[in-house]
């Protein structure tokens, strides 16, 4: 592994739409140069009406896509005229039309302007009896970021997130919605503070979002115009509409919410708080306080954004303070010789946020680790798959989704995990390119977890051949430097049908640059 310099970066508009909904097949022989997906519905969807059933699918040829013909259960079920017709890559966006329980299997297929048609592309669909979900759907506001009655200044523009665990049995996927529940409005879009009213979850952050992990929504909003107390409250609908149970501890509420809560005030705030904490030592820098790990004197805490910067100096009880602080959103930052930043409770990320607040003093724990060759640094564990070959082109073939996961830690807190891979035929001299990666979701604790469909994998490639795939994971550190894991290589990615390749061998390669990354690093991160 290697610290390397990053020389270019791309803020991707539409990186989460984009990446994060897995895709269903890819199909067509290896020879076919008409082809068609879906992007949704995903295999296996589970649909409850009156929500909107949405099929997207997508054509490509050297020719003009003329035609789309949709089938359901064999049945042609609508011949489609191309959306576009010029384009020689284009997107379908159509109503399924069904509405009686059952079980479907959904069937596209593109033909251009020189007559050529392209194979099937499959994909399934359950409409369950009497309209309920086996299911259950429920998550826990695990931890909330200091935005509560901040002051702000009419107009301000901020960005409130929520650290939100998938409590339920539910996976997130398509159509899972950030709403707006209601809120005291004193002015016009007050109480959503400008935020759409109802947002697609995967817009926000990685899907899917597996039962037992967690993520972080972040949402962009503006400060009403008006002088005033606010306070917004947000939740999360299922693909039909119901909202996603609550819980607090052991404590269940079918219609409890998350907030965004301030203090709009016009001018340079009169009232002050305070924010203090303490500083530990992480001897073993594991970012916990483990017993024996006590104050840690002699370290800069440095308070900024509210008001003049100020610094303050621990002493032998490792505490610190910092009195007639003006309200508002401000950081802490920590420096010390020979010692670097490990973690924080509650944990906040770094330059750790907090708020000052007239009426509610922040405090807040601070680890530090001592920066040793022989103690844990930045340093990536070996990757656990799954499965070691994943099927694409089909729902027939199993395995046909892969789990990735990782264990990783850095000093500095990491800010985000991303999966990079490239396809290279097994029987060939075709290569894919790196792709432009694939954001994980953590689990707070280290552990960073990803899953994806073989169509997925496969997808951006074109290949319709057995490939190996190579890939690499790349965190981002809170202070925003990127580091590289290995390159492995032992992952099969093969077309539903072919016979099983030879068992992969476990070949890595060390410290592999490759062209720069393409990642999002936006106010809370959500890179793809």
């Amino acid at each position: 592994m290697k610290k390397i310099r990053i020389f270019a970066f791309c803020l991707l508009a539409a990186v989460l739409a984009s990446a994060c909904g897995p895709a269903s097949g890819i199909p067509g022989g290896e020879a076919a140069s008409v082809r068609a997906w879906f992007d949704a519905p995903l295999p296996n969807t589970v649909w409850l009406p009156p929500s909107p059933c949405q099929i997207v699918a997508h054509g490509a040829s050297p020719n003009v896509i003329a035609a789309f013909e949709l089938s359901i259960n064999g049945a042609v079920s609508a011949d489609i005229p191309s959306p576009d017709t010029q384009g020689s890559l284009v997107t379908l966006t159509q109503d399924c039309g069904l509405s009686e329980p059952g079980n479907y299997l959904l069937q596209m297929r593109v033909r251009d302007n020189a007559g050529e048609w392209s194979g099937y592309a499959e994909t399934s669909l359950v409409i369950p009896s009497g309209g309920t979900s086996t299911c259950t759907n429920q998550l826990d506001v695990t931890f909330e970021d200091p935005l509560q009655k901040t002051y702000m200044t009419p107009g301000q523009k901020f960005t409130k997130s929520w650290t939100v665990q998938n409590t339920g049995t539910c996976t997130w996927d398509e159509g899972y919605r950030l709403v707006f529940r209601g809120g005291p409005s004193m002015s016009e879009g007050g109480a959503s503070m400008g935020a759409p009213l109802d947002t697609l979850l995967g817009s926000l952050v990685s899907l899917p979002v597996l039962p037992g992990q967690t993520v972080i929504i972040p949402l962009d909003q503006t400060a009403p115009m008006e002088e005033g107390w606010y306070v917004g409250a947000w939740g999360l609908n299922t693909p039909s509409g119901e909202a996603v149970t609550i819980t607090h501890g052991t404590d269940v509420d079918s219609t409890a919410s998350f907030y965004v809560d301030i203090v709009v005030k016009t001018g340079t705030p009169t009232t002050t708080g305070e924010i203090g904490g303490a500083v530990f030592a992480d001897q073993n820098g594991n970012g916990l306080q483990d017993s024996g790990e006590g104050p840690l004197a002699g370290v800069d805490v440095t308070l900024k954004g509210c008001g003049p910067n100020a610094t303050k100096t621990t002493g032998t009880d490792g505490t610190f303070q910092f009195a007639n602080v003006p309200a508002g959103s401000c950081t802490l930052e920590v420096s010390k010789a020979g010692w670097g930043f490990s973690g924080s409770s509650p944990s906040l990320g770094y330059p750790l946020p907090v708020g000052s607040n007239p009426g509610l003093p922040t405090n807040v724990g601070i680890l530090m680790a001592p920066m040793s060759d022989n103690l844990p640094g930045p340093s990536f564990g070996a990757p656990q798959l799954s499965t070691g070959l994943v099927y694409y082109g089909g729902t027939r073939c199993d395995p046909n989704r892969i789990t990735v996961q990782i264990k990783a830690e850095h000093p500095d807190g990491i800010k985000v995990m991303v999966f990079f891979h490239r396809l290279h035929e097994l029987n060939g001299n075709k290569d894919s390119g790196w792709s432009d990666g694939f954001s994980m979701n953590t689990d707070g604790k280290g552990l960073y977890t990803l899953s994806m469909s073989g169509d997925r994998l496969a997808e951006a490639s074109g290949f319709t051949t057995q490939a190996v795939a190579s890939y690499q994971f790349v965190m981002q550190t809170q202070k925003g430097e990127f580091l590289r894991s290995d390159v492995y290589s032992d992952l099969y990615v093969s077309p539903c049908g072919s016979p099983p390749p030879p068992a992969p061998g476990v070949t890595t390669t060390p410290g592999i640059i490759w062209p720069p990354i393409i990642i999002v690093t936006p106010t809370i991160p959500v890179p793809h």
